[in-house]
């Protein structure tokens, strides 16, 4: 039996345990799925978000022996029915005509230890090395908190530090920067879901996303506050989601995704909206899906990840100011999907995710250059889940984490190298880092 298929993990309310073969609601509700429709199931949360293609599910479910469309067809219809995984649900699975299926949500898992498996020792040595700290399953109620570290973090370069630095501050011995003495207070308190924080380029306000912990399936919406404290303001109020908040370079607008999920063929729409709150503008039409939104420091470009059809990857894509217009900023041809672009603090570069059947990577391009180079492995033992520019655009901190389902902060040199984890951010998600202030914000959640 596959790794993937003896660890227990979340999509959305649901608990799948594929060893006992059963799928438990947290209002109590169980079910049992039989073997091979929890392999389909088990299939298709190991590429959430991606086409899995019929032939790919018969083979890696029935192991290449003869087995009929049919099989497959009543196992997808199974699944749906015991775990309410219909269209127009945040969690579900769609049909891809004629090619096969693909399941929306976000996959935690949740086993207590992983070993590292034989195939992971196979790989072909890679020019970045990843250490990973020690990890811990937590149960219960999810809480997510957004953290900020107050107190302006130090980006620095070392050759070398005293051992008795060691302790307050990472750096290592090829002298990437790393960040010094770090004091993270969380800024948001509440039993509930607060992710996806963006900091305003000075750092006093955070805008973030926000919703309810008492309704899971209830939309999204935009909130910002002063990072030192003050009363929060709701900037939207819709029956939408609303997402991916970024802030022009003035500090005076903030851009988002709104996605009307009503109809059959979703909706996603960027728009904006005063900071501090008022007469939103629909700027474009982003796709029939969209994730990460980012804003060029010269306040001329909006890039974003998104994709037209439900047959299309998901590509990186340019909103001009200037004129207009949308033009494709990665190839059609490129493999797997990608999005959540970065600019980099000069604004010359964009690093995006590309996600594979493999794993997750960091790529990037320069803005007018024809090609682009990937600074991660494409790596199946571990995911990336965030990551931003430090302000002199020398290194990255990303939101890594395994398998196992634990995540932290760690640092590495924007061109490639070794990745570094650092001593704050446990089960850290989202980040974002200040340019002008050199304040981070993280999100971290809880259960």
């Amino acid at each position: 039996m596959s790794l993937e298929c003896q660890i227990n993990f979340r999509l959305d309310q649901w608990l799948v345990d594929p060893l006992k073969g059963s799928v438990s609601h947290q209002n109590g509700k169980s079910t049992h799925l039989e073997p091979k429709v929890m392999e389909v199931l088990v299939c298709l949360a190991r590429h959430a978000n991606q086409l899995v293609t019929r032939s790919d599910l018969l083979d890696a479910v029935w192991d290449g022996n003869e087995a009929s469309d049919e099989l497959l067809t009543r196992a997808v219809s199974e699944i749906r029915r015991s775990m309410n995984l219909q269209n127009g649900s945040p969690c579900h699975i769609q049909t891809v005509p004629k090619r096969g299926y693909c399941l929306i949500a976000e996959v935690s898992y949740q086993a207590d230890e992983v070993e590292n498996h034989s195939a992971r020792s196979e790989r072909q040595p890679s020019e970045t090395r990843i250490t990973i700290p020690a990890v811990f399953a937590l149960g219960g109620v999810a809480i997510v908190l957004i953290f900020l570290l107050i107190d302006s973090i130090t980006f620095q370069t070392s050759k070398s530090v005293a051992s008795d630095e060691r302790s307050q501050t990472l750096v290592d011995e090829m002298g990437n920067q790393q960040i010094a003495s770090p004091r993270p207070t969380a800024i948001t308190k509440t039993e509930g879901f607060e992710y996806q924080p963006a900091l305003s380029p000075d750092g006093s306000f955070v805008a973030f996303v926000s919703r309810a912990v008492t309704h899971p399936m209830a939309q999204t919406e935009l909130v910002v506050q002063q990072v030192r404290g003050g009363t929060p303001v709701q900037l939207t109020n819709t029956d939408e989601h609303e997402f991916s908040p970024t802030w022009s370079a003035d500090g005076t607008q903030i851009a988002f995704i709104r996605a009307d999920k009503s109809q059959v063929e979703h909706v996603y729409d960027i728009v904006t909206i005063p900071a501090l709150g008022g007469v939103e503008s629909n700027l474009v039409y982003a796709g029939v899906n969209a994730v990460g939104l980012d804003w060029s420091p010269d306040g001329a470009i909006l890039a974003f990840g998104s994709r037209r059809t439900l047959v299309e990857p998901f590509r990186i894509s340019l909103f001009s100011f200037h004129d207009g217009e949308i033009i494709d900023f990665t190839p059609t041809n490129s493999p797997g999907h990608e999005w959540r672009p970065r600019f980099s603090p000069d604004g010359m570069s964009i690093a995006f995710l590309r996600r594979t059947l493999t794993g997750n990577q960091i790529c990037q391009r320069r803005l007018y250059a024809e090609s682009h180079k990937c600074i991660t492995p494409d790596d199946e033992g571990w995911s990336i889940w965030d990551f931003d520019w430090t302000p002199d655009g020398q290194s990255l901190v990303i939101a890594i984490g395994a398998r196992s389902g634990g995540r932290w902060l760690a640092q590495m040199p924007a061109d490639g190298g070794d990745v570094v984890p650092l001593s704050f951010g446990e089960q850290a998600k989202y980040i974002d880092i200040a340019m002008a202030s050199n304040r981070l914000a993280y999100s971290s959640e809880f259960r």
